[in-house]
């Protein structure tokens, strides 16, 4: 991981656990970030909603997603909040959805990735109403990332999460 992505990381755990500002450029660089890199995305979802990763914790799952311990961990961590047996951290999750939304709004090149991810934040929380409204955003000419299908293909099929909010 190059140090430019490490700070990237570092500025938006901070964020998402501290509520540290982040400004336009560093969300520009974050749209493209999450869009090319599905650990460090999966990562800062973790620390998001389950706010007991470490800064040291998160930079490690999202350098190294293939480990067997940090696979692990996101499939553990990701389960158990879809199962409600972790409580979704709401701070945590409020300001990833802004920051989602923010992304879309200053990156239109990556629209589609925050979409997807507002879409899937929507899906977690069994806000049919907001994953309609996040899929409107979408735009056609862009690729739909997997995150955005996932979202939707479970919400068609009724497949719903069991999230709770803390």
């Amino acid at each position: 991981m190059d140090q430019n992505t490490t700070t990237l990381i570092t500025a938006t755990y901070n964020h998402l656990t501290h509520g540290t500002p982040v400004d336009d450029t560093t969300v520009r660089a974050l749209a493209a970030l999450i869009d090319d890199d599905i650990a460090a995305r999966d990562a800062l979802i973790i620390c998001a909603l389950a706010p007991t990763m470490t800064l040291t914790d998160t930079l490690d799952v999202a350098q190294h997603p293939h480990t067997p311990g940090n696979k692990q961990q996101v499939k553990e961590t990701l389960n158990a909040i879809c199962d409600g047996l972790t409580p979704i951290d709401a701070t945590g999750y409020r300001r990833l959805m802004a920051l989602a939304e923010r992304m879309r709004g200053v990156c239109a090149e990556h629209a589609n990735m925050a979409t997807a991810l507002a879409m899937w934040l929507a899906w977690l929380t069994d806000d049919m109403d907001a994953l309609h409204e996040q899929s409107t955003h979408l735009d056609p000419g862009q690729l739909v990332p997997s995150l955005a299908a996932i979202a939707a293909v479970g919400a068609s099929a009724g497949v719903r999460s069991h999230a709770v909010m803390a």
